[in-house]
């Protein structure tokens, strides 16, 4: 995403604009640095949170919690979104983890990788 260019003269809105395409391009460079560090398969071994999208691991993510019954079945879009972080907040209220964040942290990964029999 293109960043508008912003000067002393710049309205609040033309600043925020260029805020949230910097974050959107930094969600799509961690999207993309994160692929690089796991594979699809075996354990999850890095957090996941919240503003990620377009991301295999979340997707993974999402398919395993769909598979507990935390999530809707056409949820796994790979997007780490509101339906996700209460997803994860549900399992973590399951699994006595807290604090129930919905992040998917060092504890939750550990209870997930338990239970994928890693």
């Amino acid at each position: 995403m293109p960043i508008p260019q912003v000067s002393a003269k710049s309205t609040r809105a033309e600043i925020q604009a260029a805020i949230e395409a910097i974050q959107h391009n930094i969600n799509i460079l961690l999207a993309e640095l994160l692929k690089l560090q796991q594979p699809a398969t075996g354990a999850f071994t890095y957090d996941l949170y919240y503003g990620l999208w377009n991301n295999a691991e979340v997707k993974r993510l999402q398919e395993f919690l769909i598979s507990k019954g935390y999530l809707a079945s056409w949820l796994n879009t790979g997007n780490y979104y509101l339906k996700t972080v209460e997803a994860v907040k549900a399992y973590q209220t399951a699994k006595g983890i807290t604090p129930v964040i919905g992040r998917c942290g060092p504890k939750t990964r550990a209870a997930i990788n338990a239970d994928l029999g890693f």
